[in-house]
């Protein structure tokens, strides 16, 4: 497999970790009403980004499928 290949899992996973980490942050906050509605919008932008994400994923593992790019090992 080429470093392209297996970079696009690594790198969504990198960046879904540290997405999961600022939401858990958005979560430990003490939430006022006043910080209510401006940690509501970071949390959903934070949902679409992640969503993004797993999109890609998805499209990557489908395009390996169609290009026979994916090498199994057995263990």
């Amino acid at each position: 497999l080429t470093e392209d290949v297996t970079s696009v899992p690594q790198n969504n996973q990198a960046d879904l970790e540290n997405a999961t980490e600022v939401l858990s942050g958005y979560l430990e906050r003490d939430i006022s009403q006043d910080s209510l509605q401006d940690i509501k919008q970071k949390v959903q932008d934070k949902y679409r980004y992640c969503e993004s994400r797993r999109r890609v994923l998805l499209q990557h593992v489908h395009e390996g499928y169609e290009k026979d790019l994916w090498e199994y090992i057995e263990d």
